[in-house]
């Protein structure tokens, strides 16, 4: 009897660990979870979110590669951003909160500004922590405040005007905007919860142990984006095609000069214009075939022809040499010389004996001495031929819209290389039969290796080669020029609706 005793009180003693255990397990769960999460006070308009899993690895990126942000935000913004972020944060009386919660700082395009939001947050386990920040922070600042729907907002006075500060659970919100801040308050009361579970999904599609996160929502970020990019002097076309994009997530990482942005985009498949985004196997190195200063380099690649031809055009043409031309490969880029800014077409096709025959139809000719003659030279093994067409590529795909007319072309193996300019088509066969390709330059090759060979779509820029022309006084191209070297996107397709993502920034 003795004996079973001894049996009942080691089990009993098991269960007593066991339920104490479980226990001080759910009790760490619980302190070390957030009561309210950004996700939930950040409105859905967001465009871009910048995540650190602490609020230290953000602002050691403002401080280290702060050029790296000064591309994202104006410079307005820059000076708001730095009032937080190295004016409050980085003092050493907060450096434990720091090094324990989270940072988001949100931007959100409106009509007449796009306005900064910070949202600090942490675990029930440090919210005493944070309820100190604020009530420290509330004395470093001259301060007011009003009462919103219940919720206690202060207005505290900086050099780069007021920055609203609200507390809740597990959060601190600031914004310089206090249309903003009311904003923010009324999606948390609302409980909408479709930012929430977006950003919830992505770590598990990113690398988990990132410690800068980016989120871009294209249907919020297009139009300022749009602003900047014309503004730096960039090729549009490239963001054009972003309309069929609906989020993209990033982790993002530093290696010496180069910023590395890797992640997923998602796909609007209610657009006919996605669908040809989203095949495998695309494999191509057209480096061979671009000049070595080639710039603004948009490349659009496809499995099939019908991708392409199956693309509704706003515009009907008499004659669809889109169609004649059986694209699989699409790319626009242009080459800067000291004399003048080339614009140029190159199109892979399927067919390209029976593309070159309707190109051969279609060449100008001339009536001397009873004869026609044809508008046609040699350079070296390239034959330039005179052609005068709409650009239907343009018209179908909305890109190219630097080259309304196409006079001249050539053909490279299986590719079609059109521009409007006499001397752009020279230039351009030249470059070739000197072997000045992109294929040599040390620099481009250098971006190569951060990307895989397959790319249903990419984008490259080489801002160090670029003049400023028109914009030498406007901020966002000095921003640019001063800052970033070259920049490549490149998208994979993944699934049906996913791409994998790659962006690299080469930093001056």
């Amino acid at each position: 009897m003795e004996k079973y005793k001894h049996i009942l009180l080691v089990v009993f003693l098991f269960v007593i660990l066991f339920l104490l255990s479980f226990f001080l397990y759910r009790t760490y769960f619980y302190l070390g979870t957030p009561q309210i999460t950004a996700p939930m006070a950040i409105p859905d308009n967001a465009a871009l979110i910048i995540k650190g899993k602490k609020a230290g690895n953000v602002l050691e990126l403002n401080r280290e590669r702060k050029n790296f942000l000064s591309i994202l935000f104006s410079v307005s913004q820059q000076k708001r951003i730095n009032t937080v972020l190295n004016n409050i944060f980085s003092k050493d009386k907060y450096r434990q909160l720091v090094q324990s919660a989270s940072l988001y700082l949100s931007i959100h395009s409106t009509d007449t500004d796009d306005d900064l939001l910070f949202a600090l947050e942490t675990t029930k386990y440090y919210n005493k922590l944070l309820l100190d920040f604020l009530d420290t922070v509330r004395v470093d600042f001259k301060e007011e405040s009003f009462l919103y729907k219940d919720n206690r907002v202060y207005a505290l006075q900086t050099d780069n005007g007021l920055l609203y500060v609200n507390h809740q659970n597990g959060l601190l919100l600031m914004t310089f905007s206090e249309n903003l801040m009311r904003r923010t308050i009324n999606k948390l009361l609302l409980k909408e919860n479709y930012l929430q579970s977006v950003m919830e999904s992505f770590p598990n599609k990113s690398n988990e142990n990132a410690a800068i996160y980016v989120y871009v929502q294209y249907r919020c970020f297009i139009p300022s984006l749009r602003h900047k990019i014309q503004a730096a002097g960039m090729d549009v076309g490239a963001i054009n095609m972003l309309t069929s994009f609906q989020w993209s997530v990033f982790d993002l990482n530093i290696k010496k000069k180069d910023v590395l942005l890797a992640g997923y985009t998602t796909l609007d498949a209610s657009l006919t214009q996605s669908r040809w985004m989203t095949h495998k196997n695309n494999k191509s190195d057209v480096s061979k075939l671009l000049p070595v200063n080639a710039n603004s380099v948009l490349s659009l690649k496809a499995d099939r022809v019908d991708d392409f031809k199956n693309i509704k055009s706003a515009v009907q043409t008499v004659e669809d040499y889109f169609s004649f031309m059986y694209p699989v490969h699409i790319l626009t880029f242009q080459v800067e010389n000291d004399v003048d800014l080339y614009h140029y077409l190159l199109i892979k096709s399927e067919n390209i004996s029976e593309t070159s025959f309707h190109l051969y139809n279609a060449i100008s000719s001339s009536f001397e001495d009873n004869q026609y003659i044809l508008d046609t030279l040699c350079i070296g093994s390239l034959l330039i031929g005179h052609i005068d067409l709409s650009n239907f590529v343009f018209v179908r795909l909305g890109i190219s819209s630097h080259l309304p007319q196409l006079e001249y072309y050539t053909v490279v193996d299986d590719y079609v290389v059109f521009t409007n300019k006499k001397e752009a088509i020279l230039f351009y066969a030249d470059e070739l039969r000197k072997n000045k390709t992109l294929k040599t330059s040390q620099q481009y090759q250098d971006m190569e290796n951060y990307f895989s060979k397959a790319a249903n779509m990419f984008y490259y820029c080489d801002f160090s080669s670029m003049k400023a022309g028109n914009n030498n006084n406007n901020p966002y191209w000095q921003s640019y020029r001063e800052n970033i070297q070259t920049m490549r996107m490149q998208f994979h397709a993944q699934s049906d609706s996913i791409l994998l993502t790659n962006i690299v920034f080469r930093m001056q």
